[in-house]
């Protein structure tokens, strides 16, 4: 599994409860509509119970079965809707990452 991982940091003029509430309203239908996108989730911060100062408010996950299916997607109309929309709620000092899952059984 691959996975396509933005760490999200709100815009300034945007409360918390505004920038969670327009990832979930505004960005996720989006990315529902790109094509090879298996999952989305949205990994919203606590930053009063982090260890450390977080660096990013969410973390968005798209998940994709390879990553020929993710660069298909994001190559597509629908995954330059994705990208684009990040400019409205995402400062531009927010990164990404892609990467694979490599799930280790606990005993």
């Amino acid at each position: 599994m691959i996975k396509l991982l933005f760490l999200a940091k709100k815009q300034s003029h945007l409360s918390y409860d505004e920038f969670i509430t327009y990832l979930v309203t505004i960005h996720a239908p989006l990315v529902e509509r790109m094509s090879g996108a298996r999952r989305y989730v949205i990994n919203a911060v606590i930053p009063e119970a982090s260890f450390t100062t977080p660096g990013c408010d969410a973390v968005e996950e798209i998940w994709f079965d390879s990553l020929a299916a993710m660069q298909e997607a994001l190559a597509s109309k629908e995954g330059r809707a994705v990208v684009d929309d990040r400019r409205c709620f995402s400062s531009r000092d927010a990164g990404s990452v892609v990467a694979e899952e490599l799930e280790v059984s606990l005993p």
